[in-house]
């Protein structure tokens, strides 16, 4: 797992998330699902990048915000890891 994360956050926003957009959906490669989310948070700058492989909704994650507002994005694999076999569960 890799992960970057940045974030300069107001230390007086009530701790709770605000949702504004939401979307998401089946990606054309197998398997993958995508998600667009654009919501408020305390965050005054923000950067959020992730990238997971070998765990239950493997992907990559990718937040951008600035002065409250963040947009989020990240294609993952819609299946789950089985630790124990090494490999994707099937259903």
């Amino acid at each position: 797992m890799i992960n970057l994360k940045c974030n300069l956050r107001n230390p007086w926003w009530k701790d709770e998330f605000l949702p504004q957009i939401s979307h998401w959906g089946v990606a054309p490669w197998p398997n993958m699902c995508w998600e667009l989310e654009v919501h408020k948070t305390s965050d005054i700058i923000d950067l959020d990048l992730a990238i997971t492989w070998r765990q239950s909704h493997a992907g990559v994650y990718l937040s951008l915000g600035l002065l409250g507002h963040a947009v989020s994005f990240s294609v993952y694999d819609c299946r789950h890891w089985d630790s124990d076999l090494g490999t994707w569960q099937e259903f």
